[in-house]
């Protein structure tokens, strides 16, 4: 499945009411979603699955009756062209580790805005994994020789000085909006910054942005 012009069925679950209603307006925001349901734990989420043909699920880790690891792998039972993408505060690596194992395309923080989930859900519905930039950094952690490990997967570039301070903010976690309000131009420069050192890196996503600048010594984790 590719996304295009295509609206998406959903499911998005959480043992908080109001975190997936929160959520919900996030995604609503992106304008790329047709329907949202809701379920309270990953025994409600593997039913629904059955039940409903769901283009992608976002899906937290800890619930009760039934966990987000278990839900996935028992989901993929059911339907393997489901995208499921990982959306939770967690950040231990264990329960990371688990839910990519179990067949989730990726993993996301509650606290990603509009903006983010965006491209979040772009990435895994062309197939690709996404790991928002705070987990992707935090993944590097404790690997002091990254760079030296890394370095070979990236291109021989050199990087503008700007474009060096677009991406040590986009590293920030800032928004386009706030990057482009700091540095004193507009949202439609950032983002051509931004297209140019994705095509530069060869980075297919921002947390790839983010494992670039980790490995050429831009940002430190």
């Amino acid at each position: 499945m590719t996304l295009e012009t295509i609206l998406l069925k959903t499911l998005l679950v959480d043992d908080h009411e109001l975190i997936r209603l929160g959520v919900e307006l996030k995604l609503k925001e992106t304008g790329l979603f047709k329907l949202i349901h809701h379920a309270s734990n990953g025994k409600d989420a593997v039913e629904r699955s059955r039940n409903h043909e769901y283009d992608l699920i976002f899906m937290d880790i800890a619930m009760p009756m039934m966990d987000g690891i278990k839900a996935t792998r028992l989901i993929y039972t059911l339907n393997k062209d489901i995208k499921i993408l990982a959306l939770s505060s967690i950040s231990d690596k264990k329960y990371i580790c688990e839910m990519v194992e179990a067949g989730a395309y990726g993993y996301l923080s509650k606290e990603a805005d509009a903006e983010e989930i965006s491209e979040a859900v772009t990435t895994v519905c062309n197939g690709q994994k996404y790991f928002s930039k705070r987990v992707a950094v935090y993944l590097l952690e404790d690997q002091p020789d990254v760079g030296a490990n890394t370095r070979q997967q990236w291109p021989v570039i050199e990087l503008a000085p700007r474009e060096i301070d677009v991406l040590k903010l986009i590293c920030q976690e800032f928004t386009t909006k706030e990057i482009s309000a700091f540095l004193c131009v507009s949202n439609k420069t950032i983002e051509k910054y931004r297209e140019r050192l994705l095509e530069k890196t060869g980075a297919k996503n921002l947390a790839g942005l983010v494992m670039f600048a980790v490995s050429r010594g831009i940002v430190t984790v």
